[in-house]
């Protein structure tokens, strides 16, 4: 798939604020199933949730202190 555009995105970790460079891919290929549909990384959910800007390990340590 080819590199359509880079998707900026900043996150809130227990240890400061990373920025990302996120690849969006799509298929050029008209024949293809996933044709202009956006793929993004999936390291991206390991970090922090969809939509958020704190990290997991943030959530994680606010979780913890209930």
């Amino acid at each position: 798939m080819w590199n359509e555009y880079n998707n900026p995105r900043h996150i809130r970790t227990l240890n400061g604020v990373v920025e990302l460079q996120l690849k969006i891919r799509r298929c050029q290929n008209k024949s293809c199933l996933r044709y202009k549909k956006a793929y993004r990384p999936e390291q991206e959910g390991s970090l922090a949730l969809p939509q958020n800007e704190f990290g997991l390990d943030v959530i994680a340590y606010i979780w913890s202190l209930d």
